[in-house]
């Protein structure tokens, strides 16, 4: 199965900020690229690099299906179900996890998004 891991870091300084985790799909980037909306900067093998504002990648997440998004550990309190402490979160679970994160960037600040294929 193909897929990509979304790191996300500051263009300028290489400030690694929140990831977008793994996505089993990345439909609708090229459409945000032609729009003017993102810059694409590597067009041939990986990572894929897109720069544009952090509002720009947050509502094109929102528009993901759930299920392009893979599970992540999370963590939860010791217990008997959980004795170390992490969970796996459910795939709606995860986008809500990286939208969350990638609303704490100031929408218009330029970021840099590098998509390493998975497959």
């Amino acid at each position: 199965m193909l897929a990509y891991t979304g790191l996300v870091k500051d263009p300028t300084t290489g400030e690694h900020l929140p990831s977008i985790g793994t996505l089993r799909e990345i439909p609708g980037l090229r459409e945000l690229v032609r729009e003017g909306h993102l810059e694409q900067t590597s067009w041939s093998g990986y990572p894929l690099t897109y720069l544009g504002p952090a509002s720009v990648f947050v509502e094109w997440l929102e528009t993901q299906r759930e299920h392009y998004f893979s599970s992540q550990q999370v963590p939860v309190a010791l217990s008997a179900e959980h004795p170390r402490g992490i969970r796996s979160a459910t795939a709606l679970e995860s986008k809500t996890i990286v939208l969350d994160r990638l609303r704490t960037l100031d929408p218009g600040r330029v970021v840099q998004v590098d998509l390493w294929d998975q497959s």
